[in-house]
């Protein structure tokens, strides 16, 4: 006789993203273009494929995955995973409603016109926090 026996999910294996989450560090040049705007509108993107990477997302209401990115600029950057997956960014456009919609184009724009850009765009923290049936850990590295 074969037993089945369900290990449910490895709290460890979070530690396998951190190596992959360096590569959204990679600073981003300011430019007036379209490009500048794509890069900062696909990183919530980025965020989502590396967590949901090695996680089946059905049949997991007890596991939550958080993967939030600060700048140098009052925006930032998440993705969670868990019931079901999401991205987005955060910030507070000029006319004090909240930038969330990844999907906000203009919205990212006006929020950015709205500050005193940097020469270029650099990442100074992720946080990652993981909740597995109520037990959470959180990985935070700060530039």
């Amino acid at each position: 006789m074969k037993l089945k026996i369900d290990e449910g999910l490895d709290p460890s294996r979070v530690f396998t993203l951190i190596p992959k989450l360096k590569k959204l560090l990679k600073p981003i040049k300011v430019q007036n273009n379209s490009e500048f705007i794509d890069k900062l509108l696909k990183k919530p993107f980025e965020i989502l494929d590396i967590i949901s990477e090695s996680y089946i997302l059905e049949g997991h209401e007890d596991f939550h995955l958080h993967c939030i990115l600060y700048s140098n600029i009052p925006i930032y950057f998440s993705a969670a995973i868990g019931d079901g997956a999401n991205c987005w960014i955060g910030g507070e456009k000029p006319n004090g409603e909240s930038l969330y919609d990844v999907d906000d184009r203009q919205g990212l724009i006006d929020t950015l016109e709205s500050l005193n850009l940097p020469k270029t765009i650099i990442f100074t923290e992720i946080i990652l926090t993981q909740n597995i049936e109520g037990s959470e850990c959180e990985f935070k590295y700060k530039i």
